[in-house]
């Protein structure tokens, strides 16, 4: 079962379902250099295999940045490689839905107290705030407490008449326009850019 919220792409995307349902998910565009994806993979490499310092990885410089992991206390150079210091496993902060790792993690303490799902930073903001009804199995629960210090959600089970709705406010300014190009449209001119972008969002309130 799919729930859409008020949001223009979920309402788009309820209205074109082949648009969702009729793709693979397995097709995903990331931006490799990155630094936040960049410096992860780098770890997670490392511990597999020591990275030889003249490698290279497209126009990354390389060299630098395994350098600054090393002075972090990340990496140890030997000759010229670089070896994992570190006794944590790095692919453990890698997050496979969010660049994020910072979870929070959704107590159901209706009963005994048990785990029943995790959520990212930013979701947990909308999905899980104090009075939010969170929908997990097909049940509704109603959320007691957001624990921010120890990134825990508190949960009740419920059985409610109406669902709740985060109103958020998001800013987003160009900082720079890498590349772009003309597109026609019918009688209409747009352009397609890519590049850096600021992006601001805080959560004000929420709608029963």
């Amino acid at each position: 079962m799919m729930v859409a919220s008020s949001a223009p792409l979920d309402q788009y995307i309820v209205k074109n379902p082949d648009y969702f349902f009729g793709n693979t998910p397995e097709h995903a565009f990331i931006q490799p250099d990155n630094l936040e994806i960049l410096l992860n993979h780098l770890k997670c490499a490392a511990f597999e295999l020591p990275i030889e310092a003249t490698e290279k990885m497209g126009e990354v410089d390389l060299p630098e940045i395994l350098a600054k992991l090393a002075e972090a206390g990340y990496l140890h150079r030997a000759g010229e490689f670089y070896h994992w210091t570190q006794e944590a496993y790095p692919a453990n902060t890698v997050s496979l839905r969010s660049v994020t790792s910072d979870n929070f993690v959704i107590v159901d303490i209706t009963g005994e107290p048990r785990i029943i799902g995790e959520v990212d930073f930013p979701s947990a903001l909308t999905t899980v705030h104090e009075k939010a009804i969170y929908l997990h199995g097909g049940q509704q629960y109603h959320v007691e407490h957001l624990d921010f210090k120890e990134r825990k959600a508190y949960v009740k089970e419920v059985d409610s008449d109406y669902y709740t709705d985060a109103v958020k406010h998001t800013q987003v300014r160009v900082l720079e326009i890498a590349a772009e190009e003309p597109i026609a449209r019918a009688a209409l001119t747009h352009r397609r850019s890519h590049g850096d972008v600021l992006v601001r969002s805080q959560v004000v309130g929420f709608k029963r």
